[in-house]
This record gives C-alpha cells, structure tokens and sequence, in this order.
C-alpha cells in the first residue's frame, strides 16, 4: 500500500483498520537502571500494541542505548550486532521485499 492510497483510505477509516506493516523506534539517553527500564517498557508497550491491532503486520522494531547510538552497536531484539550499519541496510532491504 502506497502513501497515497494510505492518505485515501484515511479519510474513512481510522489508521488502526488499514492493513500496514508497523514496527516501532526505541531509546534512552543514558545506560542508568532507570533508563534500561525504560527501554524495556518501550518496547513491550510497542510489541503489544502492534500485535493487539489485527490489521497490522508486525515487523520487529530496533532499540538503541547511548553506547549504540555511538555506532558501538545495533541491539534487534535480542541479538547485539557490532555492524549496526550492515544490520540496518538488511533490515531495510528485507522489508521492502515484502
């Protein structure tokens, strides 16, 4: 579905009845306890929320901590990648084969 049919449906249906692929964005400004918690809460309230709305399609999200958003390291899921860039341009080409 491109943007202009998207723009075209929105004008009677609400966003949560369109049949998108949703994925979500997470991160903190500092690694602290508290911020890590956070995270966490980011991400489950996301997954949950994607997953909830029958019309959509899941595609895991992409998490990052202060260290990541450095270039240390790209966190996806639960798999740490030292190649963030590679990881990302995958992830990109894998979905917008689907």
């Amino acid at each position: 579905m491109d943007i202009h049919t998207i723009r075209m449906e929105l004008r009677t249906k609400s966003i949560y009845d369109l049949p998108l692929r949703v994925t979500y964005y997470a991160r903190v400004s500092s690694e602290s306890d508290e911020q890590l918690n956070s995270l966490g809460n980011q991400v489950s309230y996301y997954e949950d929320l994607i997953r909830r709305n029958l019309p959509w399609t899941f595609v895991p999200g992409q998490y990052w901590t202060p260290a990541e958003t450095m270039g240390k390291e790209l966190v996806q899921g639960d798999v740490t990648e030292a190649n963030a860039e590679a990881k990302t341009k995958a992830m990109v080409k894998g979905i917008l084969k689907k």
